[in-house]
């Protein structure tokens, strides 16, 4: 996770003043990673994360109150989701 927050601070330097981060959501890590360095060195930058129709494991588990595990990933784009999110830094 901490590794994939450097990505924000590439982001600032090739698009100064970047507003949105839109990110796919898989297992969490990618996302959550991003979700941290944007709060210490973007404040102002929103972070959404987007899922895969049939793959949409956080959707749900937020919609749940708890994390859900998918029984399969019914998308033809099997490899941009999980089953199962492991993102803890988004409240449920």
């Amino acid at each position: 996770m901490a590794g994939q927050g450097t990505i924000v601070t590439e982001l600032m330097n090739q698009v100064p003043g970047m507003d949105l981060i839109i990110a796919s959501i898989g297992g969490g890590g990618l996302v959550s990673g991003l979700l941290s360095a944007t709060k210490v060195w973007a404040p102002a930058t929103r972070v959404v994360g987007v899922e895969t129709i049939g793959a949409d494991c956080m959707y749900l588990s937020r919609q749940a109150g708890h994390i859900v595990e998918l029984p399969a990933i019914t998308s033809i784009a099997e490899s941009l989701g999980a089953k199962k999110t492991e993102a803890t830094q988004l409240k449920l």
